[in-house]
């Protein structure tokens, strides 16, 4: 399964992709905004995206809504 992980925190970020490539999938991209994950979601070819609910300027609820 390809990942897409979008946190602010860099080291949430490296803990979730350490634990995604653990689980034998692979993350194609980290990003640290919402606005980069819907960016991400037109570049990447992902099965999931793993996303941060509270980011500044565009929350995580909303990139989601904007990506589906």
């Amino acid at each position: 399964m390809r990942v897409l992980i979008a946190d602010d925190e860099k080291g949430v970020g490296s803990t979730l992709s350490a634990l995604v490539v653990r689980c034998g999938h692979e993350v194609v991209q980290i990003v640290g905004s919402g606005w980069e994950a819907i960016q991400a979601y037109s570049r990447l070819k992902h099965d999931v995206v793993l996303m941060d609910f509270s980011m500044p300027r565009l929350n995580g609820a909303t990139a989601a809504r904007m990506i589906l």
